[in-house]
């Protein structure tokens, strides 16, 4: 069960919500590139992080994994990440745009997937 954002900050928890819903596009988001929605549950990534420090960064912006794939780099950039690599880190799994990368976060991207 999802607790709702209204729930979230009730308790206190704004912080937290970004890191349990992790970067995984949430079922109803829409993919910016092909505009389809997203109907079910882990159907491409947002661009988002929740850094060490608390900060977030990001556009917010969601991809599916097909467009993922297909787009080109003038759109997506050239850091990309496939659905089994968000499988296999999870909950703690993140991506975002290179032009939304701060150089820290492109450090810790690529440090994360080696």
């Amino acid at each position: 069960t999802r607790l709702s954002p209204a729930s979230f900050a009730r308790f206190g928890m704004h912080r937290i919500r970004h890191e349990v819903e992790a970067a995984w596009m949430p079922v109803g988001a829409q993919c910016k590139f092909c505009q389809k929605v997203n109907r079910k549950e882990f159907g491409g990534a947002m661009c988002r992080r929740v850094r060490g420090n608390g900060t977030t960064g990001g556009c917010n912006i969601g991809t599916c994994w097909r467009c993922m794939k297909r787009e080109t780099k003038e759109q997506i950039g050239a850091v990309r990440c496939t659905q089994e690599e968000f499988e296999e880190l999870g909950m703690s799994a993140w991506w975002m745009h290179e032009r939304c990368m701060m150089p820290q976060d492109r450090a810790d991207y690529f440090a994360e997937v080696e």
